[in-house]
């Protein structure tokens, strides 16, 4: 068999053309061949590692793909977790170039082949927070945590000693030890962001629900204005701009809502100037519905005095003629 023959067909991407001049001189030693592109691949594997080389990897790719045609249930099975893991690995050489998109396109073809691919969903999850892709980068880490989340617990880490002053890097495990309830490490974290850069809004917000979620509402509140005022994207906020309307919604005490009146006209205006009043509304009653939900059904008397924030709402925004909008909240 010619080697550089089947070699050259590989690294232009043939694979069936070399599958066919392999198959020609096997005779019923299929998996005998599949064994020594295997080995091929896994060798060609090591050297793009070692040398960072994008060729390497495509190379190392097919000719795991050719040994998938040629071997048996044991050897495809391999042949399957080699292309993954060359996949992942060239995904990774591409981010650190920066060449995000070709990243993600790695990390992908990875998790086709094997959808369970730990440490490809953690990577992809990682390059879409990179290119501003929160949403589905939350999305990939959450399915990460389930699978293992001390390998992503060491990711984060890891990414924090290659760069300690990534304000990016500390928010995004103050955000996991948030989601695992690990809650003074989760606040540390978000502290360690908002010192290394106090002008993001990110962190603040963050650490905003964390101070929520612990009932701890006058920082949360100075965390969601500091926010606020920071933030020039208009849609992230309105998303802090609903967060204040949750945090309304804890205070009972009429003086404190006396004393928050300022801060909740303010957010109107914004809404206002956006040509978006009454979104405020909208908010306002999703803001209800979602604060009964921390409290239990035996709490008849805050359910009731918070049941009444709604009419207040509807009395500090001076009665907009919005009542429709209102109810169907």
């Amino acid at each position: 068999m010619n080697i550089d023959e089947i070699e050259k067909l590989l690294k232009e991407g043939k694979v069936e053309d070399a599958l066919k001049i392999v198959k020609k001189e096997a005779k019923g030693k299929d998996n005998d061949y599949a064994k020594t592109f295997f080995n091929t691949g896994a060798s060609n594997k090591k050297f793009a590692e070692t040398m960072e080389n994008k060729e390497e990897f495509k190379l190392a790719i097919n000719y795991f793909k050719l040994a998938e045609k040629l071997g048996n249930k044991k050897l495809i099975e391999f042949a399957r977790k080699g292309q993954a893991a060359a996949h992942n690995n060239l995904g990774n050489l591409l981010d650190d170039l920066k060449r995000y998109e070709e990243a993600e396109k790695e990390y992908m073809e990875a998790l086709i082949i094997d959808p369970n691919h730990v440490k490809a969903i953690i990577n992809l999850g990682f390059t879409l927070s990179k290119i501003g892709r929160h949403r589905e980068s939350e999305i990939e880490l959450k399915k990460a945590s389930k699978l293992d989340p001390d390998l992503l617990e060491a990711k984060y880490r890891e990414s924090i000693e290659i760069n300690p002053n990534s304000m990016e890097a500390h928010n995004n495990l103050g955000c996991w030890l948030a989601d695992l309830e690990r809650h003074d490490e989760a606040e540390g974290e978000y502290g360690k962001a908002i010192k290394l850069n106090p002008k993001h809004p990110t962190p603040h917000n963050n650490l905003g629900v964390l101070l929520e979620s612990l009932k701890r509402y006058d920082e949360a509140e100075e965390e969601y204005k500091r926010a606020f005022e920071l933030c020039d994207d208009l849609t992230f906020k309105k998303v802090i701009a609903r967060n204040f309307c949750i945090l309304y919604f804890s205070f009972f005490e009429k003086e404190k809502i006396e004393e928050h009146r300022e801060q909740l006209q303010k957010i109107k205006e914004f809404f206002r100037e956006n040509n978006d009043e009454k979104e405020f509304l909208v908010d306002a009653c999703n803001s209800y519905r979602d604060i009964m939900r921390y409290f239990p059904a035996k709490e008849h008397n805050k359910h009731n005095r918070a049941r009444k924030k709604l009419g207040e709402v509807k009395f500090y925004l001076e009665r907009c003629d919005e009542k429709k909008t209102f109810r169907t909240c």
